[in-house]
């Protein structure tokens, strides 16, 4: 069995130290592994990119369409195989479950809400909600990356931390 973080990865531990005490902080004592480029952390692979600026009864996210098509952009500038990109009315729940499967990476800019039970997470897609529920069950063995450009995808239940 794996060590298990549980009630603390609602914790930012990243920023623990003692106060004012020069060398006395997690950032001090750790490295953090970062990935340069996408090419380092996925193969050559489909990808999807999705923007909704407008959803019903949210306010408006007015660089989520600019921000999918400069994703894009980047993709094929990295040498990807063109991704589909799915913006405001294109991006449906029926386009982007379609969309999931074959792909590798994947990158969203929309609103989300988080749920106390993560399964019930959803994005906000162009014609509504769509749930982690949904998506796990799937089963999408391609995927490699998910990339989450929308409030609050930082915040987790409490139910199923580990």
């Amino acid at each position: 069995m794996g060590a298990r973080a549980g009630p603390l990865t609602v914790l930012p531990l990243h920023a623990a130290g003692l106060d004012g005490v020069p060398g006395a902080s997690v950032l001090d004592k750790g490295m953090s592994s970062y990935a340069p480029t996408v090419q380092a952390v996925v193969p050559a692979q489909r990808s999807l990119v999705v923007g909704v600026t407008v959803a019903q009864g949210l306010a408006p996210l007015p660089a989520a369409a600019a921000a999918a098509h400069d994703v894009a952009r980047a993709l094929v500038a990295a040498r990807r195989p063109g991704p589909t990109v799915l913006v405001d009315e294109q991006a449906t729940r029926a386009e982007v479950l379609a969309g999931l499967t074959g792909t590798g990476l994947v990158h969203f800019a929309c609103h989300t809400a988080t749920e106390q039970n993560p399964a019930d997470s959803r994005l906000v897609l162009f014609d509504g909600p769509l749930r982690v529920r949904e998506i796990a069950a799937l089963h999408l063995h391609d995927a490699k990356l998910a990339y989450l450009s929308a409030c609050t995808t930082a915040f987790g239940g409490t139910e199923l931390v580990d």
